[in-house]
């Protein structure tokens, strides 16, 4: 994939990635949203599609990186960046949602959101509905130094203008002390089918810099979130039972093999469901494994026992029983 040497204007049309699902909305337009330092290392297209680049914080970026999306100093990007932590809040809601700070320090600053956006005007009206709600709210909520500080960067304010972008799918890594692991910690979409999408356009992107696995923590409860993970090959069982997280009891750690570049182009453009390795794993054959309720924290407990003496254990399916009781396939190497 080729490397530009500095974020792209905004493209006034970007190639389709997939095939239009109604016909009557234009295909979402890959993004990264960061800091101008990280953005130049991106490539400046994704397979046929360019990559929209948004810088934020722009500090650091040249007057015309700075002001593509409105306003002196990149205030565009923070409304990009406002947007997208409203979606994710949005998307999770209560305790899960990812506080302002956290997307400064451990997202724009160190690494870049990477994802889909689409203008607000082609959003879903009930979408729509629901971020202006958000973004109505929130203003309220503003301290007045914060106004004042908003005012004098020129960020926009009030409810969605139809030609600006709003991110609708992201996911986001971090860099980790190991060379070649990433650590995913965001992952959302606002539209059915653009997650995964959104995942396999942050690990292409991540790949092209070097990354080769992907450290990742979710719930066993959550089938459609594993379901998506395992578009990507098995999930190798880090750590079972973890107890450092808010949702401790059904939270597990695990590591990811990430799949071969072109694979995740074609994921993220909506052409391949799916990534099958062929290579020979102890996980190949998960008729082997066993299912396993996702509250069966006893069994997490033993599990962690096993890894913890040196064996291998991954995920490699996730269903909802006929009762709605969700349910994990556990493969081990012995």
């Amino acid at each position: 994939m080729p490397h530009s040497s500095a974020p792209s204007a905004p493209a006034t049309s970007t190639a389709p990635l997939a095939p239009l699902a109604d016909g009557a909305r234009p295909d979402p337009t890959p993004f990264a949203l960061g800091h101008p330092t990280h953005l130049a290392r991106l490539p400046a297209r994704v397979g046929s599609a360019e990559l929209l680049k948004v810088p934020a914080p722009a500090v650091g970026a040249s007057a015309g990186e700075a002001e593509w999306a409105g306003g002196a100093g990149g205030a565009g990007g923070a409304r990009v960046a406002r947007l997208l932590n409203l979606g994710n809040a949005l998307a999770y809601g209560g305790e899960m949602g990812m506080p302002e700070w956290v997307m400064l320090d451990c997202g724009l600053l160190p690494t870049s959101f990477m994802g889909f956006c689409r203008r607000a005007a082609d959003l879903s009206t009930r979408t729509r509905a629901a971020l202006n709600e958000r973004l109505a709210r929130l203003e309220t909520t503003l301290s007045p130094s914060r106004l004042s500080a908003e005012e004098l960067l020129g960020v926009p304010r009030g409810p969605l203008r139809d030609e600006e972008w709003v991110p609708v799918a992201e996911f986001c890594a971090l860099p980790t002390l190991t060379p070649g692991q990433v650590m995913g910690y965001s992952l959302f979409s606002l539209e059915q089918g653009l997650g995964v999408r959104a995942k396999a356009l942050g690990l292409a992107l991540h790949a092209s810099l070097g990354a080769r696995a992907q450290l990742g923590v979710a719930q066993y409860s959550n089938t459609a979130a594993l379901r998506a993970h395992l578009r990507f090959g098995p999930l190798e069982l880090v750590d079972p039972l973890t107890p450092l997280h808010t949702r401790a009891g059904e939270t597990f750690i695990y590591r990811l093999a990430i799949p071969p570049e072109g694979a995740l182009i074609d994921m993220a453009a909506g052409s391949r469901l799916r990534y099958t390795s062929h290579d020979p794993s102890p996980y190949a054959a998960p008729e082997e494994g066993r299912w396993v309720r996702a509250d069966d924290v006893g069994a997490w407990g033993a599990l962690r026992a096993h890894v913890a003496a040196g064996a291998r254990a991954a995920l490699a399916g996730a269903r909802a029983t006929p009762l709605g009781d969700a349910e994990v396939l556990v493969v081990t190497d012995r």
